[in-house]
This record gives structure tokens, sequence and C-alpha cells, in this order.
């Protein structure tokens, strides 16, 4: 008997000290609660490592806490406490490993290997907190550069990219290189949830944009180290506090006041190099001084 897993590693940091690190995994095939209880998380957290320094790695084990619940599924559970964690960022991107099997019987293991980051992203108040300190992102759509960019530039430019469903590959270049991701979720149901159990494994995606119809707890649970925007595509209400991404053409500067984080997108009519889009995102701001104290400026 062979089985197949969805894994993730979720985070909570305690101060400097010490982060916990969850580990869960969620077999593809429908498996009974009293007989996936009976199955076990082993292994342990490797790492970390960085494209652009290098550290001592840990090898920390594991250690299985049962079941939990993962979006509507049923998923085992497993955490390690990761001692002076290094945390992702854009200047040192580091990066860990869970490893180790899902354990089903007496014969019978599953291997897993989920890369990983420690990145601290939170709300203060009307703003976005990154490692700590308050961050207001420049984010330029793919689309609004005329010509392909290395995410090299992207970094050294000190801007997010902004993606509808960005595949593995660019979330893995990402992770390493150290750019910060904005992603669009595909609208299905069952592809979205299935994005969003993809997006919450990667550090370079902090935040993801959803309609707000589309607002439902269990979706919330599925990357709990991701923030959750919704766009203003409806009438539907979200949640209270949550962060929105609000569309203005770009004759517009009125905005209309809000008690949480604000994401102002602008479309640009015409497209151009990188350095010009980073460029329309400062414009941005200076359009809205004095009107709006947005979080984060798109193009």
């Amino acid at each position: 008997m062979s089985f197949t897993f969805d894994t993730a590693v979720f985070y909570e940091s305690q101060g400097e000290a010490v982060a916990r690190a969850f580990v869960v995994a969620a077999p593809h095939e429908v498996v009974a609660s009293d007989e996936l209880a009976t199955w076990r998380l082993e292994g342990r957290i490797v790492g970390p490592t960085c494209r652009y320094s290098s550290t001592l790695q840990a090898r920390i084990p594991l250690a299985h806490r049962g079941l939990t619940t993962w979006g509507d599924r049923m998923a085992l559970l497993a955490e390690a406490a990761v001692p002076d964690p290094c945390p992702w960022s854009t200047e040192l991107p580091f990066l860990y490993r869970a490893v180790g099997d899902v354990v089903v019987g007496p014969t019978t293991r599953a291997a897993f290997e989920q890369p990983f980051g420690l990145r601290r992203l939170s709300i203060v108040r009307r703003k976005i907190a990154l490692e700590g300190r308050l961050w207001v992102p420049r984010v330029v759509r793919r689309e609004a550069v005329v010509e392909p960019a290395p995410l090299q530039s992207w970094r050294t430019a000190d801007t997010a990219l902004f993606v509808d469903d960005p595949d593995e590959t660019l979330c893995r270049a990402a992770d390493e290189t150290g750019v910060v991701l904005f992603a669009r979720a595909p609208q299905p149901v069952d592809d979205r949830n299935a994005a969003l159990r993809r997006y919450g494994t990667h550090p370079s995606i902090a935040v993801v944009e959803l309609p707000a119809a589309a607002h439902d707890p269990a979706t919330a649970n599925l990357a709990r180290n991701t923030l959750v925007a919704y766009g203003c595509d409806s009438d539907t209400a979200v949640p209270p506090g949550a962060p929105r991404i609000v569309e203005l053409t770009p004759a517009e500067t009125f905005v209309p006041a809000a008690e949480a984080p604000l994401f102002i997108r602008r479309t640009l009519t015409t497209v151009g190099t990188l350095v010009e889009a980073r460029a329309a995102c400062d414009r941005l701001q200076a359009d809205l001084a004095g009107k709006c104290d947005a979080a984060g400026f798109i193009v």
C-alpha cells in the first residue's frame, strides 16, 4: 500500500530566541480519522542555508503531535522548537527544510521534504510589519514590465513582484533569491485551495489576493503565515481588520476611509522598464499624499 501527501510548515515566532515550527501532512486519499490517528510524522528540521551567507546548520527532531485541521482536511501534525532562528528576508533569505517520513504501519513509510522560511509578517494598526519593522511595499505587476527582468533585478530595485497564480519554479527561485511576491489566487474553489496550500510553503509569498466573496475561515487556515488581502470585486463584506486591495483608475485619487490596511492599485496605461514601473509606485504614493495612509502601492 502506498500513500501520497500534501505537506506544509507553519510557524510561530517567540521573539528572537525561538520559533515553533509545525509540520502538517494531509493524505490525498480518503482516510478515516481513527485510522489516521494511528499514523505518525517523524523527522527533523535541517538548516538554515542562504544564497548570500553561511552559518552552522542545525538538525532539530520533530515531535509528533497527533491530528489537526488543515483547511477542510484532517492532517498529521508534528512540532519542533527552532532555537536562534534565522529569519527569511530580502537581504538574507534563509531557508530551512523539514525532512522525514509519514509512518503508516510497520512496513509502510512515505518520505517528505518540505523547504520553508521563517518570515515574520503582521498587521500593526493599518500598516504591515515585516520582521518587526513597518513595511510599505512597492509592488509591480509582471505585465507592467515590457521586457523580462531577472529576479535579481527586482531584489536590487527593492520591488515586490505581483503575479497571477505563480508556479513552483518562480516561487522557489524567489525564495532563494530574496524577492517578495504578491499572488492572485485562481478563482475556482478547488484550484484556489490547492494554490493556497502551495503558497503557504513559500516565504517569498507575503500577500495573496482573494475576491471578497471568497472569504472562508477554512481557506484562511491553509496558508497561516501569509496575509490574505481581499479585492473590492463585489458588495461582499470582508472580515473585520482584513487587508483590502483598492483599484483606482489613472485619474482617481479618492480612497474611502478604512480601519484595515489598504493596498492601493493603479493599472498603468503603458508598460515600460522595471525602473519606470517602480517610479510609478512612487508617483501613486505622491498623488495620494494627505488623502490615504496606504499600506502599499501596486502598479
